[in-house]
């Protein structure tokens, strides 16, 4: 039996378990019993459907409570005063935030939701100074 290297031909055959292609061909296996091969066999490649709910499925309510969720979570906006409205997958923000930053936030929170196609931003930047009393004054 000729060297073929560090163990063997028992160390390159990953067929059987090392027992061998004549052992398995003296029993009747074919040559190519890797177990992907089998797998690959029983299950061919499918068209996924993942992202397709059910006739009639509105996902609206889920969308709405994930938004609602995750500006509640968002250390950079106060969505204290924002209305979270969603139809047909669009979503319209109304109400006031504290400056043009946590509006863009606000919208970049519900553009990312799954199931939302359009953004509308009907949030508006809160007067943030309040007067004290009349300039003569």
């Amino acid at each position: 039996m000729a060297n073929h290297g560090f163990g063997g031909p028992y160390a390159r055959d990953d067929h059987f378990g090392g027992l061998g292609d004549e052992y398995a061909r003296d029993r009747g296996w074919s040559g190519g019993g890797r177990a992907e091969d089998v797998v690959r066999d029983v299950h061919p490649r499918r068209i996924s459907f993942r992202g397709r709910g059910p006739k009639n499925w509105n996902m609206d309510e889920r969308i709405r409570e994930a938004i609602n969720d995750w500006l509640t979570d968002h250390d950079a906006v106060d969505a204290t005063d924002v209305e979270v409205e969603v139809a047909n997958g669009e979503v319209t923000l109304n109400g006031t935030v504290n400056s043009r930053y946590e509006k863009r936030l606000a919208e970049d929170v519900a553009m990312r939701c799954r199931g939302v196609h359009d953004v509308h931003n009907r949030l508006t930047i809160a007067d943030r100074e309040t007067p004290v009393g009349k300039a003569s004054e």
